[in-house]
């Protein structure tokens, strides 16, 4: 299955080209208008990757599918924005404020870009950066008997592979995020007011809410 081809675009089309594709062959295919769901789960599938900047580089280097795509992508991204949604609003609840009255979408949006920058970026540089340090470190540490490597290069070793693990960890949850943001963007929620602006400076692994109000 090529997934250009499933979307009729071509190889170049842009962010733009591909979401409107989506959103004319969606409204011809959704099963609850009488589509072909097959027909229609196709072009899911293929929007997800091609939407996707990382997954689409990987699928047009490689011509596969990303086995970490689709279905998957798209369940962790709606988990995550429930759990936004929910943490937004009860953080307004809290402050005693009406949420009807703020844009949510554009804080849920705020909320994952403010992930993105304050924790899994700097998450991935800092495990980057030890890393650098433990692989000129680990040769220095030498045993006293000829011959026989010391155990501190075994624990090393294992600090760097879980590092590098958790940088794996850390750029799966930032392509969850970008794909929720990628489907926000067709998202809008009718505020009764906009004239709150709410500026996000907290981050969580597990996609918590904290935040500061300006008004």
């Amino acid at each position: 299955m090529n997934l250009y081809d499933v979307l009729g675009i071509d190889r170049n089309a842009t962010q733009n080209r591909i979401k409107k594709a989506h959103r004319n062959l969606v409204k011809q295919l959704h099963p609850d208008i009488g589509g072909d769901p097959i027909r229609f789960a196709e072009v899911q599938a293929a929007y997800e990757v091609l939407i996707n900047e990382e997954l689409r580089e990987e699928y047009d280097r490689t011509g596969i599918i990303p086995k970490r795509a689709a279905n998957n992508l798209s369940a962790q991204a709606h988990q995550l924005f429930l759990q936004l949604f929910i943490g937004v609003v009860q953080n307004i609840a809290k402050s005693g404020q009406d949420p009807e009255q703020f844009d949510l979408v554009n804080m849920i949006e705020q909320k994952a870009n403010a992930i993105i920058a304050n924790e899994i970026e700097s998450g991935i540089n800092s495990s980057k950066h030890t890393n650098e340090i433990l692989n000129k470190m680990i040769n220095r540490f030498k045993s006293k008997e000829k011959g026989k490597e010391p155990f501190s290069h075994a624990i090393l070793r294992s600090a760097i592979t879980n590092n590098e693990n958790h940088i794996r960890q850390l750029e799966e949850q930032r392509r969850v995020i970008n794909h929720l943001i990628v489907l926000l963007d067709d998202l809008v929620f009718e505020a009764k007011t906009r004239t709150t602006t709410v500026v996000f400076t907290g981050s969580s692994t597990t996609y918590g809410t904290s935040y500061t109000r300006s008004w």
